[in-house]
């Protein structure tokens, strides 16, 4: 039997981890009309709560939701991917300083937290201590310039130690910074 590599995510159809790899790398080292870009960690804040409230079922039916309302704010030249339980990734072309990202980032956390309203059920509401939907999502946004150092590992942990950055800050916000490439290397 062969195996073919699966490029999409098993359960929300966008493209997956190795897809998204792959296309950051093609964008790092090959000929390009973009000279900068943003990549957005989507990291969303208590959804193993959904897990445990609603089961596991429903809540893979929540990110399918999910990924299908992100899905249609994302620019046709960006790229969407799950990259693993609860975690997305954006990537796309910026003219500079991340202004397009940010927007985009900031119109993601509406999305995820309409999309995700119907998880947050009387009962998940009182055992979670809230009056309103903890459901969201914390953005590492981090915007660059197209570089040869730059790897696609170094930028995921940016973006994602952004994402941890809006997190511990209060969850359901952005965090975005430009990234030079003397930076990441050096992180």
């Amino acid at each position: 039997m062969t195996r073919v590599a699966r490029t999409t995510d098993w359960l929300t159809g966008v493209a997956d981890l190795r897809a998204f790899k792959s296309h950051l790398q093609a964008l790092l080292s090959g000929p390009t009309d973009a000279a900068h870009y943003s990549l957005l960690g989507i990291d969303l804040d208590k959804f193993g709560y959904a897990n445990h409230f609603i089961g596991f079922i429903e809540a893979d039916r929540a990110l399918t939701k999910l990924a299908a309302a992100v899905g249609e704010i994302v620019p046709s030249d960006g790229l969407f991917a799950r990259i693993g339980g609860d975690e997305f990734v954006v990537v796309l072309p910026d003219a500079g300083e991340g202004r397009r990202g940010t927007r985009l980032a900031h119109q993601l956390l509406d999305v995820v937290r309409e999309s995700l309203q119907h998880l947050a059920t009387p009962d998940a509401l009182v055992a979670m201590s809230t009056a309103t939907s903890p459901f969201t999502a914390s953005i590492g946004a981090v915007s660059f310039a197209r570089r040869s150092s730059l790897t696609v590992e170094s930028l995921l942990r940016e973006a994602f130690e952004r994402a941890a950055f809006a997190k511990r800050s209060g969850r359901n916000r952005v965090w975005a910074q430009t990234v030079a490439p003397e930076q990441v290397a050096a992180s």
